[in-house]
């Protein structure tokens, strides 16, 4: 699998923010460590057994009900929270179902997190990150 970023570029994002600092109740996904030796960068996180958001919304059989539909909801708000809260605050560019892990008691998880390098100002939210399918339509207004 070809790496899409630079080892160096890796190393500052796991300095940046990415860490273990994230409280277990802030329903983002927790970091657990990191491979830092190209070709093989790669960060462990908690399992959440049942997958992605998207993956479970998509799944055949019974339907969530609307309970536990907006239990889900509220989870995302509070992580979202959490990384608007952070300071710097943490905008995640990129926030769709797929990147929303549910564990086995259907807790719902923020991961695939874009920080930003430390130093940097929030002006680096005006370039363009994340998938075009899922962006607010002033996103991509340009």
């Amino acid at each position: 699998m070809e790496q899409d970023f630079h080892a160096e570029r890796f190393k500052e994002f796991l300095r940046g923010g990415y860490n273990n600092e994230t409280p277990a109740a802030s329903n983002i996904v927790l970091f657990m460590g990191a491979v830092t030796k190209p070709p093989n960068l790669s960060i462990v996180t908690e399992y959440l057994s049942r997958g992605s958001l998207y993956r479970l919304l998509h799944k055949p059989g019974p339907v969530l009900d609307e309970r536990r539909r907006l239990n889900m909801a509220h989870d995302v708000a509070k992580g979202m929270n959490y990384l608007h809260r952070r300071n710097p605050p943490i905008v995640h560019r990129d926030l769709k179902s797929p990147n929303l892990l549910v564990d086995k008691k259907y807790t719902v998880k923020v991961c695939d997190l874009v920080f930003p390098v430390k130093g940097q100002h929030l002006s680096f939210i005006k370039i363009t990150a994340g998938t075009p399918e899922w962006m607010a339509p002033e996103v991509n207004r340009d």
